[in-house]
């Protein structure tokens, strides 16, 4: 097991209500995740592997088949098929299927030639062309765990017939066969790994009037005593299976939301992580608003909002959810308006006090100490929604409870495990 800083610093994202890769992003989802994960291309097959970071690949024919060749008179050319570092290739570590981009192989005789380039294979499954057709078949491999990735070894690779008559033909042969080619081996590691359960944490700051400490004003604090929303009480609530745990009569509180998928780099650097279950952040019913004596939340407008879906992109350092605002005195079809707003960015992840933490025997990440912050354009919709009832413009601390870019809604923790 090995930790080191991650380091980098804050990245600002402003929010936009716009369509986004995968599930989505709300105003407050900071509250839920902890990390951010960068998603990998989709491969070009069914294997549901992992991206083929560095591989070492062998392709060993047949004595048989070298004579057979000889025999015709015809030198094939398969220098160039290997795992391309180009494309995409992908393989799932615990099943051996794979998606394989294989360059190409040239058969040639004389000054006749048939190529078979853009190769893809799929393991087990057929060697194909996209210009040429089929070539090869390849048998499912033997499996063997290195690290996050696998070695994969007694791979039969056969000669079809389709392909025997079309280079018969077109070589102007006519004694070319079906049958065993030779064998293949592959060794790789992974650009990123499946997640296969986890869970995301983020404990709140703390929401004492008079004392916002190092957060210097954090989100829950101006959202209890200058809007209305309580969310150490009943202000923020998950949504199972998420869970909240409130330590003491003003925080902070913890909530937990269990990670369901995504991906991860063997480093802790890069990937993508979703997580069930969500939150919904609503006005206070009634009572004064703690930020100034007499001020009292039942007049101020009614409003709320729902966010699920959470997904933590560690490159850009941003969280995101499918955002729905229930209730809000803003004008319909408006960005604060009440309706679902889709996929949404609304925070960003401060990585300067972030740690990794890597059992490579248990193929499981910890990243801890980040700070969890809203993002300019979440802070105006939040202001929106649920309207500053005191002390929203004065100086000092805690007198402007206006929300704004950057103030932190606490810490967080990301734990995965992957397969």
């Amino acid at each position: 097991m090995n930790s080191y800083p991650f380091g980098g610093g804050e990245v600002v994202a402003v929010m936009s209500f716009v369509r986004n890769r995968g599930r989505a992003v709300g105003v407050a989802a900071v509250m839920a995740m902890s990390m951010a994960l960068l998603s990998a291309p989709a491969a070009f097959g069914a294997a549901d592997g992992d991206p083929i970071a560095t591989s070492t690949f062998k392709f060993k024919l047949k004595g048989a088949f070298k004579k057979q060749l000889k025999k015709n008179g015809v030198k094939m050319k398969s220098k160039g098929f290997k795992v391309s570092k180009k494309l995409n290739s992908d393989v799932d570590p615990i099943t051996g299927k794979a998606d394989l981009r294989l360059g190409k192989i040239v058969f040639k005789k004389g000054k006749n030639k048939i190529v078979y380039n853009s190769l893809k294979g799929t393991l087990p499954g057929n060697v194909t062309s996209s210009q040429s057709g089929k070539l090869f078949k390849i048998t499912k491999a033997k499996v063997d765990r290195n690290g996050y990735g696998a070695s994969l070894t007694g791979i039969k690779v056969k000669f079809l017939k389709g392909a025997a008559k079309k280079i018969n033909r077109r070589l102007d042969l006519n004694s070319l066969k079906k049958g065993n080619v030779g064998s293949i081996k592959l060794s790789y590691q992974p650009e990123t790994v499946k997640i296969i359960s986890g869970v995301a944490q983020t404990t709140s700051a703390p929401v004492e009037p008079l004392d916002l400490g190092e957060f210097g004003g954090s989100a829950g604090a101006k959202l209890r005593f200058g809007h209305c929303v309580d969310g150490v009480g009943s202000g923020i609530t998950p949504i199972a299976p998420g869970t909240k745990e409130v330590l003491g009569p003003t925080g902070p509180a913890i909530f937990r939301f269990p990670v369901v998928g995504g991906e991860i780099s063997p480093d802790g650097t890069e990937g993508l992580s979703e997580a069930s279950g969500g939150l919904t952040i609503k006005k206070s019913e009634s009572g004064p608003s703690p930020g100034e004596p007499g001020t009292s939340c039942a007049s101020s407008p009614y409003g709320e909002l729902s966010q699920q879906a959470i997904t933590t992109d560690i490159s850009a350092r941003t969280i995101s959810s499918e955002v729905n605002i229930v209730a809000s005195s803003c004008a319909a079809g408006t960005v604060c308006g009440p309706g679902p707003k889709g996929r949404a960015v609304g925070q960003t992840v401060d990585t300067a006090n972030s740690v990794v933490t890597i059992d490579k025997a248990n193929r499981t990440f910890t990243l801890s100490g980040s700070t969890v912050r809203l993002a300019p354009s979440s802070a105006t919709v939040l202001n929106a929604v649920f309207p500053c009832v005191s002390n929203c413009t004065d100086g000092g601390i805690p007198g402007n409870l206006t929300m704004e870019g950057g103030d932190p809604f606490g810490t967080s923790r990301l734990t995965v495990t992957t397969r």
